[in-house]
């Protein structure tokens, strides 16, 4: 890996000396300048079609096969009915340029070609060969411009987005040119080469700007956004990281409407995420006033932040402006090669799935995608906890390093419940709730139900005649309890003894019933004992009874 990462340091200073894309969004790259011959060139075919207009703003033919220059690129996507909309909605609010060699009638610069190079630069899809030369005769690449085309229409991806299918493609255009092979809006040659180093002639420039057009519908419908936009993606992040990050100290202003001018289009809850971790020092602008919500984000953009949120506050410092994440910079510069890929790194050795953040570190300027995203927030997010009630004892585990909050009132778990430490006993039923936090990510609930025994005295027998003992079995007694007592509540005066589950009572012979209760810390539970009296003696006189032992004269 670094290996590769210092080859292509080599060679990106090749790219940043032509400097078509926008500086930041050159990772690696080579670019050969050298004129083939034309038959070479088209050897490779684009589904082709036909334009309105047969020239250009400079008299040159749309039909040329002189090798397009970087004004004449700009004029014709700029320009192109199915692309202008679209461009100058990104780039309102961008900040204009400030090239020197632009000035129309100055290089042979139309007022067409400087309007164009202006509309898309400030929405990011060229830059100059400097801060201050755009460099408008220069040639394009069949690469270069299979990026420009690809930011142009908005970034979008399809299954080969990230697979090389074609030979001779940078890996900075990859993900450009294999959405438009895997849409069928370009082929390669005889030996599966794009040629993508090779200059591009005017009418193959052409070529793709119309089979782009007429196919525009089965494109879209075949393919899906390639990339969130930087609104879209703060939505998200602030989705999954707000509740763990608002306690985040505040270190900037955010006054009125705030410091970016270009938002006017967001909806609330885009204003609020981007406000959010503004305030922090997550992130800025791509200027101190400008935000670019529109833009599309990178692979390379959405690890980083990843990387920032998973850590935060353990890495912010009170010197936030020199922390966070610079929206402009969405891709590494040259000096930031050494360190390019900690992101991914990071993502991979936290759980994230490593084949997508694989793929994405080999091609840092694809697009952000929502499933590439979803993965990653899946990898470092921890997992559901287990909860294991043993009798009335509760363990709650969670994967390593993550933190463990517990609730039993019944409320849903959060960061703010209480913290497990270790295992815990219950005294009364309860469901425990659950969730563990690692990477400023909170799991899935977890969930377990205790059902407390219940303390029960039981009488035997349940009814005397006469009067007699009765035993009194105490069942259930909460673990912990201190002491246990039974006494009879119905007559005061009967003595009961014993203890713990064993415990008698004598009761007399007399009609009556009698009420026992047993306590054990907050645990009561009541029984009951009827009994009958029963008579000591038998009544046998009779006023009838004759006690004379006088005789009848007959001696009868």
């Amino acid at each position: 890996m670094e290996r590769r990462r210092r080859w292509l340091a080599s060679l990106l200073a090749l790219v940043l000396a032509v400097g078509l894309l926008p500086t930041a969004a050159w990772a690696s790259g080579e670019v050969d300048n050298s004129v083939e011959d034309t038959e070479q060139i088209t050897e490779t075919e684009v589904e082709t079609g036909s334009t309105a207009a047969e020239f250009l703003s400079d008299n040159t033919a749309v039909d040329s096969t002189g090798n397009v220059t970087r004004a004449q690129m700009a004029e014709m996507v700029y320009e192109h009915e199915s692309l202008k909309k679209d461009i100058d909605s990104m780039a309102y609010g961008g900040s204009d340029p400030n090239f020197t060699d632009i000035t129309v009638s100055e290089n042979g610069v139309t007022q067409d070609q400087h309007d164009a190079i202006i509309a898309l630069y400030k929405a990011q899809i060229i830059n100059g060969t400097s801060e201050a030369t755009f460099a408008p005769g220069g040639q394009v690449t069949r690469n270069e411009f299979a990026v420009v085309l690809w930011r142009a229409t908005g970034c979008r991806s399809n299954n080969t987005a990230m697979e090389q299918t074609l030979s001779d493609v940078a890996l900075w255009a990859e993900a450009a040119v294999n959405c438009f092979f895997g849409a069928g809006l370009v082929k390669g040659d005889t030996s599966n080469d794009f040629r993508g180093s090779v200059p591009i002639p005017v009418a193959e420039v052409n070529a793709f700007l119309t089979a782009y057009q007429t196919n525009r519908e089965t494109f879209i419908a075949s393919t899906k956004e390639g990339a969130t936009s930087r609104a879209a993606m703060t939505v998200e992040f602030y989705h999954e990281f707000q509740s763990q990050l608002s306690s985040l100290p505040v270190t900037r202003q955010w006054e009125s409407d705030g410091p970016f001018t270009d938002l006017f289009g967001c909806t609330d809850e885009q204003i609020e995420a981007i406000r959010f971790f503004y305030l922090r020092g997550i992130i800025d602008g791509t200027t101190d006033t400008t935000f670019h919500p529109l833009t599309p984000v990178t692979n390379f953009m959405v690890a980083t932040l990843l990387q920032r949120c998973a850590e935060a506050p353990e890495s912010l410092t009170t010197t936030p402006d020199t922390q966070s994440v610079s929206l402009l910079n969405v891709m590494p510069l040259s000096e930031n090669e050494g360190n390019l890929g900690a992101a991914f790194q990071f993502l991979i050795d936290n759980g994230a799935d490593e084949n997508s953040v694989r793929a994405a570190d080999a091609n840092e300027n694809a697009p952000a995608l929502t499933s590439d995203l979803t993965n990653w927030i899946g990898g470092l997010t921890p997992g559901r906890p287990m909860i294991t009630i043993n009798g009335d004892t509760v363990t709650i585990t969670a994967d390593t390093d993550a933190d463990i909050y517990y609730t039993t009132d019944g409320n849903p778990p959060t960061s703010g419940s209480t913290p497990y430490s270790s295992t815990f006993r219950l005294t009364a039923s309860a469901t425990v709730r659950a969730v563990a936090v690692k990477n400023n990510l909170v799991s899935d609930v977890a969930q377990a139900t205790y059902t407390a025994p219940v303390l029960t005295i039981t009488p035997s027998p349940t009814s005397l005649t006469g009067g007699g003992t009765v035993t009194l079995t105490v069942s259930n007694i909460p673990a912990g309890a201190t002491g246990v007592t039974v006494i009879c509540t119905s007559h005061p005066t009967i003595a009961v003894s014993g203890s713990g589950t064993a415990w008698t009572a004598t009761l007399p012979n007399a009609d009556a019933t009698y009420t026992f209760i047993v306590t054990a810390e907050t645990a009561t539970d009541t029984c009951t004992v009827t009994v009958t009296r029963r008579s000591t003696s038998s009544s046998s006189s009779s006023s009838n009874t004759t006690t004379s032992t006088e005789r009848n004269p007959d001696g009868s």
